[in-house]
C-alpha cells in the first residue's frame, strides 16, 4: 500500500500470516520431491518376434533407470486373448512393470510407447502410497 492508503500498482502479495498456511505448504512441496510408485502394463502385438517384444521392455527399463528410477519387478504374463478386437487382432503379449522413481512424470516413456509400432496398448497408473507400501516398494517412513 502507498502512504495514501491505496494499493500500489504491479504489486502482488500472497503471504499468509499463518506459518502453516497455503504458502508454507507450497514451499514444502517444491523443496521435497516424493518417491512415487507406478505400474505400467504394456501389450505387445502378437505378430512381433519375442526378441523384439523383449527389446521394447528393455528399452523402457533403460529409459526409467536413466532418469534415476528403478524397475524392481517385471512380470511377463505372456500371450492373452483380448476382450475385444484391437487393430484386427485377437491376442497380445502382456507385460507388467512396477516402477519406483523420483521423476515428476514419465512423459518420455509414454511418448516412446505411443510411437512404438510393436506396442498395441499401454497403461501407466500411479499406485497409491498405501498399496506401494503393502507391496514393499516404499518404506513406511517415506
Amino acid at each position: 500500500m502507498s502512504p495514501t492508503g491505496s494499493p500500489q500498482p504491479n504489486t502482488l502479495s500472497c503471504r499468509s500470516q499463518d506459518p502453516d498456511g497455503p504458502e508454507a505448504e507450497v514451499q514444502r512441496e517444491e523443496s521435497h520431491v516424493a518417491t512415487r510408485v507406478y505400474e505400467l502394463m504394456i501389450i505387445v502385438d502378437q505378430d512381433v518376434d519375442d526378441a523384439d517384444g523383449k527389446a521394447v521392455i528393455a528399452r523402457v527399463q533403460q529409459m526409467i533407470e536413466a532418469d534415476g528410477g528403478s524397475v524392481p519387478t517385471v512380470d511377463h504374463w505372456g500371450r492373452r486373448r483380448f476382450a475385444y478386437t484391437i487393430n484386427h487382432k485377437q491376442e497380445g503379449v502382456y507385460t507388467v512393470l512396477e516402477i519406483v522413481t523420483d521423476a515428476p512424470n514419465l512423459d518420455e516413456v509414454d511418448r516412446f510407447l505411443r510411437l512404438a509400432d510393436e506396442v498395441v496398448r499401454h497403461k501407466l497408473i500411479r499406485l497409491p502410497d498405501a498399496e506401494a507400501t503393502r507391496r514393499g516398494l516404499l518404506s513406511s517412513a517415506g
